[in-house]
């Protein structure tokens, strides 16, 4: 039982299974006590094993991190209870994915209303929002023409569109 993690998960249930129904009661019959009570212990916590609910709050832990210090903890405690009624590890999985997803938006929100208020004031006008994004493109051009002026081109060609789109996109959610 003391090496059964080098084993395939199915064979460790299998074999946690039998030892609580063949060996452990064995061992207590014979006299065994201290080596039933170990056998038992280590067969429960194969068949209970945390570890799918483990790599789901790493995600869960990375996604508070963004939100406001004085709400971490409490939103961080509310997906972990969330977390542990879910049945399956996909279930778990599909719920620390949408929580990652979801956690900048959410974090703006928690966030002090005045950054969303120069957000949306530097958003309302093309003369605030562009020369940064114009600086950006310039700056990434003249990355990419140490390389290749071909790259260059590339880049000139297609981010102009993206920031566009981008722009528009936070004009939607924001104005």
């Amino acid at each position: 039982m003391q090496t059964l993690q080098y084993l395939d998960r199915r064979k460790q249930i299998a074999k946690s299974r039998e030892t609580l129904s063949v060996m452990a009661p064995l061992a207590l019959r014979l006299g065994l006590d201290n080596v039933a009570g170990e056998l038992e212990t280590l067969a429960r916590a194969r068949l209970h094993d945390p570890a799918p609910a483990r790599m789901s709050t790493r995600p869960l832990s990375w996604a508070a991190v963004l939100l406001p210090r004085d709400v971490r903890s409490r939103y961080l405690d509310e997906w972990l209870g969330e977390l542990d009624v879910l049945p399956t590890g996909k279930d778990r999985l599909r719920f620390a994915w949408r929580v990652l997803v979801s956690a900048p938006y959410l974090a703006l929100i928690l966030r002090d209303a005045t950054w969303t208020a120069a957000l949306c004031w530097i958003l309302r006008s093309n003369l605030r929002t562009w020369p940064p994004l114009i600086a950006l493109l310039a700056w990434i051009t003249a990355e990419a023409a140490r390389n290749n002026l071909g790259d260059a081109a590339v880049v000139l060609i297609t981010v102009p569109p993206v920031l566009n789109t981008g722009v528009k996109w936070l004009r939607a959610k924001f104005t």
